[in-house]
């Protein structure tokens, strides 16, 4: 409990600095497990009753920290932090008001990048990055307010694209598509993966 105190106050600093728009904002020094949190349609997350504001964590069998992340008046507030059983960090995702804000962050068990997405109040901005675990680019995708913007690129583990098309303003693609693509960041990986989910098409 000692180092997921100290954690905390790391978060707090955290959260402090990347918070502006929250004045003095200050979280309580609670820490309870997440099974003892709930939640309803809205995203909010309770303790018993109340909008929960500390810090919540979730551990491993053996007693390790597996994630840990901070709460105000119910909606995710700074940085949540996911790490491998050996103490290692896995990910970092910065939250504001419940939103995805800020740069994530992901690694491999050795420390290499594993991702790297921007969010601008919950949406998707700039470039979005990912990895394999020999260090390769695994894809390169561009963001404007949640929407892609721009050059797409995907490539396959021996380095060659898989695919290379541009969205132009209008929403149209030019390229070369047929890449399945997840939408959604997968919860246990905290990663896009980029072989799975709907099929692109060309727009006319």
């Amino acid at each position: 409990m000692h180092k997921l105190f100290l954690i905390g106050m790391g978060l707090v600093v955290a959260c402090t600095a990347c918070t502006t728009r929250v004045n003095k904002l200050r979280l309580p020094d609670l820490f309870v497990s997440e099974i003892d949190l709930t939640h309803d349609h809205r995203g909010v997350y309770y303790y018993g009753e109340k909008p929960f504001s500390g810090y919540a964590f979730e551990l491993y069998e053996n007693g390790e920290i597996k994630k840990e992340s901070s709460y105000y008046e119910g909606k995710l507030e700074g940085n949540m932090i996911g790490y491998y059983s050996t103490g290692d960090t896995a990910y970092v995702r910065p939250y504001h008001l419940g939103e995805k804000q800020g740069d994530h962050l992901g690694f491999y068990p050795d420390g290499r990048p594993k991702f790297s997405y921007q969010f601008e109040q919950g949406l998707s901005e700039g470039i979005h990055r990912a990895w394999y675990p020999t260090g390769l680019l695994k894809m390169e995708l561009n963001y404007q307010n949640g929407k892609e913007a721009g050059l797409q690129r995907v490539w396959r583990m021996d380095g060659k694209l898989k695919s290379n098309y541009v969205v132009k303003d209008n929403g149209r693609k030019y390229g070369m598509l047929g890449l399945k693509r997840c939408s959604k960041i997968d919860r246990e990986t905290q990663n896009i993966d980029p072989y799975l989910g709907v099929q692109l098409t060309v727009s006319k």
